[in-house]
């Protein structure tokens, strides 16, 4: 599978968010990144919009784009969703397992058991 301009982009973008390159609240600007990727600003603005929708950067038209900033609120909800999936997520994984799955589990288990803490 052949990724597209955009996608590499995207890709790059979010791991300088990531890796905290790019922190909260802070301007990202186009002409900086096309001159560190050597992109032109039609893929550039197509990544910075993929990322606007996945809810990273805030596109402010005639102004620019800037890294979201979340608020407390925002963080505890993030974290109270993801709870509620997990153990959704563990719920299906336990009522449609495989023997063999089973096993495998049962013998990482037995495996964590006979490690020495000390």
């Amino acid at each position: 599978m052949v990724l597209r301009k955009k996608d590499l982009l995207y890709s790059e973008i979010l791991e300088r968010l990531v890796t905290a390159r790019y922190r909260f609240g802070e301007r990202i600007l186009v002409k900086e990144l096309c001159a560190e990727t050597g992109a032109s600003r039609q893929p550039i603005m197509a990544a910075l919009n993929a990322l606007g929708n996945d809810g990273f950067v805030r596109i402010i038209p005639q102004v620019g784009c800037e890294v979201v900033d979340p608020t407390l609120q925002d963080i505890g909800d993030f974290y109270r969703l993801f709870a509620r999936l997990e153990g959704l997520l563990a719920e299906l994984a336990a009522s449609r397992h495989t023997e063999t799955q089973l096993k495998a589990l049962k013998k990482i288990n037995l495996r964590i058991k006979e490690l020495d803490p000390g």
